[in-house]
């Protein structure tokens, strides 16, 4: 059990979140209060999920959601690799086309779906391991 530090109700463990940065291993407002709080402090600052996303597009990848838009429309909403039909990132929370970038160089290349994104990531950008991977599926294509 613990004591929350804004409703200073008595609670178990599970009704906190866990903070590995405190003594306990959990944090001091309990999940309900925690919840309160975040809807009072996105109401009066006039935040809401969208203005969250857009403000995370443009500090983890340099461009502004109609620098997104545009590149959505141009390619008609599908993934560059694949052709996937696909649905706006800040609209929509499945289907997305998802912003790729060069990890080296920070510079963003294009939209993919969530598949084709997690290929070139899992593959670490490597063409030779995707020259491999090509190789292996034709070789054993018929199995």
């Amino acid at each position: 059990m613990k004591k929350c530090k804004v409703c200073e109700k008595m609670k178990p463990f599970e009704e906190f979140v866990k903070a590995k940065r405190n003594k306990d291993g959990y944090a001091g407002d309990c999940k309900e209060c925690r919840n309160e709080y975040k809807k009072r402090k996105y109401h009066e600052d006039g935040h809401t999920k969208l203005t969250d996303k857009k403000r995370h597009m443009r500090k983890t990848y340099g461009i502004s959601y109609e620098d997104y838009r545009e590149m959505f429309d141009l390619l008609e909403g599908k993934c560059e690799s694949c052709g996937k039909q696909c649905n706006d990132r800040i609209l929509s929370e499945e289907n997305i086309l998802v912003i790729d970038y060069c990890h080296k160089t920070g510079d963003v290349r294009g939209l993919l779906c969530h598949e084709c994104n997690l290929l070139l990531g899992n593959a670490k950008d490597n063409i030779d391991i995707l020259r491999g991977a090509i190789k292996y599926l034709r070789k054993n294509q018929n199995t």
